[in-house]
């Protein structure tokens, strides 16, 4: 594949990767497994964001994140992601046609998703001053919530502007 897939179209390559797995993978290597399944390019694999990160790991390490939002996957420890019963049963049933309507079918997703400070939720100011009260990806999640937000309205703030 020579161009990078979006990050719902990682969801069932994740959990390939991981289906069969009797030990837990490390991010990297569930990302790399991913991006083998899905057969990338090396122009592909090249391909960066803004921030200098390739654009799969990216895309996959959020496919990750989704995925353990809907308890899909596990996180036994830090940086390593097993899968879940529910992520087997899911991916046996759904294959590759895995998307966030198909997340939206657990509670445990709506309820990441309606919280205030994640995608839906955050057009308020967080409700600490404490930078350090919020995990790096409530963070982001607040920082492109509200540059979202701010494009529609013609106001952008600044990264800390709300805090």
């Amino acid at each position: 594949m020579d161009t990078v897939p979006g990050f719902q179209q990682f969801f069932g390559p994740v959990l390939e990767a991981l289906k069969d797995e009797i030990s837990p993978l490390t991010r990297q290597q569930v990302i790399e497994k991913a991006a083998g399944i899905l057969r990338l390019s090396e122009a592909a694999r090249e391909e960066m964001i803004s921030s200098g990160l390739p654009r799969y790991v990216s895309n996959a390490g959020w496919a990750c994140t989704y995925l353990k939002q809907a308890g899909c996957l596990n996180l036994p420890k830090r940086n390593t992601w097993e899968i879940t019963e529910r992520g087997r049963k899911l991916f046996e049933q759904n294959g590759y046609a895995i998307d966030l309507n198909t997340l939206a079918l657990f509670p445990e997703y709506n309820e990441f998703m309606s919280r205030k400070g994640t995608r839906k939720g955050s057009a308020q100011p967080v409700a600490s001053n404490n930078i350090s009260d919020y995990t790096p990806d409530e963070l982001l999640d607040n920082i492109v919530d509200d540059n979202l937000a701010g494009v529609a309205s013609g106001v952008i703030m600044t990264p800390f502007q709300r805090l």
